[in-house]
């Protein structure tokens, strides 16, 4: 994604010619920051167990965390349909899928129903199994205050990591610790345009995007 102000640099350094010193660019700050409260309450679910669960996917398929691991390391991220930062962050979650296809499992998990994910389906296009958490059954069971919010799950069922929101460094260390827990060698992996700083994304609690 490229911020309002990268694009007018480029301009800028168009306009001004090739010999011209380069025009610096500036992150805006997240929308949502990730507060040390949304970290701390991440971290008390590090080595839990995830509390057993039966939700439908978007085909109507019931899925419980073993069909979903299949005894791989799972990756869960948390979505909310119509919040900037899932769709931002859904193409990264498929190119990490991809990265580590076979070995690390993927899925997704959206605070709504059938409509809610069909309405998903046309933005995102998720190729994964994507959980209809209607009642935010595991929304809350994962502590998750916002949409973004993405769990690392070891093959025996434990939390390896929870992470408040989604950023390059974040994104790496996902790919990175999976390969780890699956025993793979890690493949390379483009984080592309997330952003430098840690950001959450819409509360799962409002419907107001500035909440």
């Amino acid at each position: 994604m490229i911020t309002r102000i990268g694009v007018t640099a480029v301009i800028l350094t168009t306009l001004l010619g090739c010999n011209s010193a380069p025009v610096a660019t500036v992150e805006p700050k997240p929308r949502h920051p990730v507060t040390d409260k949304m970290w701390t309450e991440a971290k008390s679910l590090d080595n839990v167990a995830v509390p057993k669960f039966k939700l439908r996917d978007q085909f109507g398929k019931e899925q419980t965390l073993e069909s979903l691991s299949e005894g791989k390391p799972l990756v869960l991220y948390f979505i909310k349909e119509g919040c900037p930062c899932s769709v931002d962050l859904e193409p990264l979650m498929q190119r990490l899928a991809k990265s580590v296809s076979g070995d690390v499992a993927v899925a997704g998990v959206i605070s709504g129903d059938a409509k809610v994910a069909e309405k998903w389906m046309k933005v995102g296009q998720t190729p994964y199994p994507v959980l209809l958490d209607t009642n935010l059954e595991l929304i809350k069971a994962f502590k998750a205050e916002r949409s973004t919010y993405t769990a690392l799950i070891r093959p025996d069922g434990t939390v390896q990591r929870l992470w408040p929101g989604y950023s390059k460094d974040m994104l790496l260390e996902v790919a990175k610790t999976s390969s780890e827990l699956a025993k793979t060698p890690a493949q390379p992996f483009d984080p592309a345009y997330a952003p430098a700083t840690m950001t959450s994304g819409c509360s799962f609690y409002s419907d107001d995007p500035d909440a």
